[in-house]
């Protein structure tokens, strides 16, 4: 059996930020966090614009995809110790390591899984620092 290292980052990570999970998924207040309106999530999850609803008649792709972006977020909550406002500044501030773009850019123009991927590295980074410095 392998069993993950201290060091690696849980699967799903606390909900720092309150959003939610499951059918308790605050998807409204992830999309205003994120300054995210109709029309970007339907571009983003190929969801017709009169599709996009939030709440139980989500459509099934679209939850995916916001527990998704609710997860990175608690993820970097979790490295500002739960702070809400470092947390959305963090996303909103342009990143030289993402090519200038912020991770409310990536988001917007469908990168998710690069930034995923960075934020992964990062948490895994912060998770070492923390765990050595004991």
């Amino acid at each position: 059996m392998v069993r993950p290292t201290d060091h690696s980052p849980p699967a799903v990570p606390p909900d720092a930020l309150h959003l939610g999970r499951g059918h308790l998924l605050d998807a409204g207040r992830i999309a205003l966090l994120l300054a995210l309106n109709q029309d970007d999530l339907s571009r983003i999850t190929n969801v017709a614009t009169t599709s996009v609803k939030i709440g139980d008649a989500m459509p099934p792709a679209m939850r995916e995809w916001i527990e998704d972006i609710a997860n990175m977020m608690n993820m970097v909550a979790e490295i500002f110790q739960g702070d809400e406002t470092r947390t959305v500044a963090w996303f909103k501030a342009q990143n030289p390591q993402l090519g200038d773009f912020s991770p409310h850019d990536m988001i917007r123009i469908g990168r998710q899984d690069r930034l995923r991927h960075f934020i992964l590295n990062a948490f895994s980074e912060h998770i070492g620092t923390r765990v050595s410095l004991r």
